[in-house]
């Protein structure tokens, strides 16, 4: 467990935990552990995922689950990135979503789904949905 002002951009992950205690896990350490990463803008506002996420290291049937869902604390990719799997991410084409604000909605929506991502060890602290796939319903 981090401590003092360590910030980290992963998150441990679980393999026998209960949906609650990774909640519970995701959002109390993770909202302490987590700050901004300076590649996201700073504005952050809602989303709505319309069609399928990209993503070759996800499933397909939990890249579908994420379909209907609204996630708070959106925020534009403002530099081209490559993240710790070799994907490399183009600044204004993506929206970053914290962890602690896709898992819980995630879950409502697919536990199935939830429990995949909360069992990825590391998990990320922030998802990266593609612009094309979402449309921002509050800013």
């Amino acid at each position: 467990m981090p401590g003092g002002n360590e910030r980290r951009t992963y998150l441990p992950g679980f393999k026998d935990i209960s949906l609650k205690e990774l909640l519970y896990y995701v959002d109390f350490i993770g909202r302490q552990t987590l700050e901004v990463p300076r590649y996201l803008a700073p504005e952050d506002f809602s989303i709505k995922i319309n069609g399928v996420p990209e993503g070759s290291l996800i499933p397909d049937e939990v890249r579908r689950d994420w379909v209907g869902i609204t996630l708070a604390e959106a925020r534009v990719l403002s530099e081209d990135i490559e993240t710790n799997h070799g994907e490399k991410l183009e600044k204004g084409r993506y929206y970053g979503v914290p962890i602690t604000s896709a898992l819980p909605a995630l879950l409502q929506h697919s536990p199935s789904a939830a429990r995949w991502f909360g069992t990825r060890s590391p998990m990320p602290a922030w998802l990266f949905f593609e612009i094309g796939v979402a449309e921002v319903v509050n800013k």
